[in-house]
């Protein structure tokens, strides 16, 4: 399902997305999110939680564009919300890495995902 070479322990990106090999709680939420299955993930601090929602939500909306180009239909958006504005920013710090880190390896020609905070 995931095919954007984000789980490679061998990726030259791991330095700039810090991603090296997904654990093994991470490739399960990713996979149940990506085939449509609501998933709760409870781990400790530091574990890795946002990747199992961040890569499925990038994945299908890469998905998204490229459908929407081959077929003139409108991509998609995403809303994560978070409860205070230091997480959103933490958040939205590892979004900025992980689409410059895709987009760099993207050899097509879709359009570049945005990302953005709204805070106040």
């Amino acid at each position: 399902a995931m095919d954007a070479g984000m789980q490679n322990e061998n990726d030259s990106n791991h330095h700039t997305t810090g991603i090296r090999k997904l654990f093994l709680h991470q490739s399960q939420a990713i996979e149940s999110a990506m085939n449509g299955i609501h998933t709760v993930v409870c781990t400790g601090t530091g574990s890795g939680k946002s990747l199992c929602f961040l890569l499925p939500v990038l994945a299908k909306a890469f998905i998204s564009l490229r459908q929407s180009q081959n077929c003139l239909k409108l991509g998609s958006a995403a809303i994560l919300l978070f409860p205070t504005k230091a997480l959103a920013q933490d958040q939205y710090s590892k979004l900025s890495l992980l689409l410059k880190s895709l987009q760099e390896n993207d050899n097509s020609r879709t359009a570049p995902l945005r990302a953005g905070v709204i805070d106040g």
